[in-house]
């Protein structure tokens, strides 16, 4: 199963955001950070569900980075990750402006290999055309 979550940008901005993967630890109970340690992810943003990809972000390519959360900041580190940075640059948002779209985020590899490809999170990408902050 996966999360379900809205994305929203604005035009020509640099947009970043983690997301802390976590998991239900049957042991303990709690909520506990994955560790995502040298794992690959790829998100494909769409016009639709099975329409043609708008933009591709991937670990491969640096728009999407490993790291942690450290005192509510992301820290960049091969080591220990538990979270990922989404980057959309303003070059992105640009091209998106005044569209609805859809998106998945796939955690790639693992003990499947690069075949494996499981859907952490997806939604809906809006692209305004106007300025969010005033």
């Amino acid at each position: 199963m996966h999360a379900l979550y809205r994305i929203n940008l604005c035009r020509g901005e640099d947009r970043s955001f983690p997301v802390t993967l976590v998991y239900h630890n049957p042991e303990t109970g709690a909520r506990e950070a994955a560790d995502i340690t040298g794992r690959r992810f790829l998100m494909t943003v769409r016009s639709e569900p099975e329409g043609e990809v708008l933009v591709r972000l991937s670990t491969d390519e640096g728009s999407i980075v490993l790291g942690k959360m450290v005192e509510r900041e992301f820290v960049e580190t091969s080591d220990e990750a538990t979270t990922i940075l989404i980057r959309f640059t303003h070059e992105i948002t640009e091209k998106l402006i005044g569209k609805k779209m859809v998106y998945d985020l796939f955690v790639i590899g693992g003990e499947g290999g690069d075949e494996l490809r499981q859907c952490l999170m997806a939604g809906e990408v809006k692209a305004m055309a106007s300025s969010c902050y005033g």
